[in-house]
């Protein structure tokens, strides 16, 4: 590791939750609607798709709202301001899809992903500035960043490169790395109930 190398978790595994299991109240609610949504005669059918209608209405929402998103990145975010209030520094997300931090910094920034999801374009903000490229094989210079971040990347990418990635955000990365990612008894637990879904 270089010298001038900062390297910041954000967040802790108890801080944000990334266990997503409903409490009871919750599962009384969903098996509720659950049960509305199987019935079938007409005064129950207009119910239905009422409450349909909520759901797709609150989630369309929700998405545009980015709630989630905005989660991952607020320390990041806060880090950064604080650190480099100026706003004059080179910042690279690694695993940014189509908002990454620049969406919720509202500074400019390069981003690496290997798919753009987001509108039309793929890029929902015009402070992004997107590279098509894997986090395993950064195309860039040593030292091309003030700032490389990584959120919620890192596990998505299989386990032996996962080193190999974090290398190259280093090696990028010339004052600060971030990495973000889940860990710890709650993230464990939910990747062995998601492993059961699929």
């Amino acid at each position: 590791m270089k010298r001038g190398n900062d390297l910041r978790l954000a967040g802790a595994p108890e801080a944000v939750s990334r266990d997503r299991r409903p409490t009871a109240e919750q599962s009384r609610g969903i098996m509720f609607l659950r049960r509305i949504l199987r019935r079938g005669n007409q005064n129950r059918a207009a119910t239905r798709d009422k409450i349909r209608g909520l759901i797709r209405a609150y989630l369309s929402w929700n998405r545009r709202l980015m709630l989630d998103a905005w989660m991952r990145y607020h320390p990041a975010v806060s880090l950064i301001s604080t650190d480099f209030p100026n706003g004059a520094v080179r910042i690279l997300d690694v695993g940014c899809g189509g908002a990454g931090l620049p969406y919720f910094l509202a500074r400019r920034a390069v981003g690496v992903d290997i798919q753009f999801a987001y509108g039309s374009s793929g890029v929902t903000t015009p402070l992004l500035v997107p590279v098509r490229a894997s986090a395993t094989h950064l195309p860039f210079r040593d030292g091309s960043f003030d700032i490389a971040i990584s959120m919620d990347t890192i596990e998505h990418i299989a386990e032996p490169l996962r080193a190999l990635a974090v290398e190259e955000l280093f090696r990028v990365g010339e004052r600060l790395v971030i990495l973000g990612f889940p860990f710890g008894p709650l993230s464990s637990r939910f990747d062995e109930m998601a492993s059961l879904e699929e």
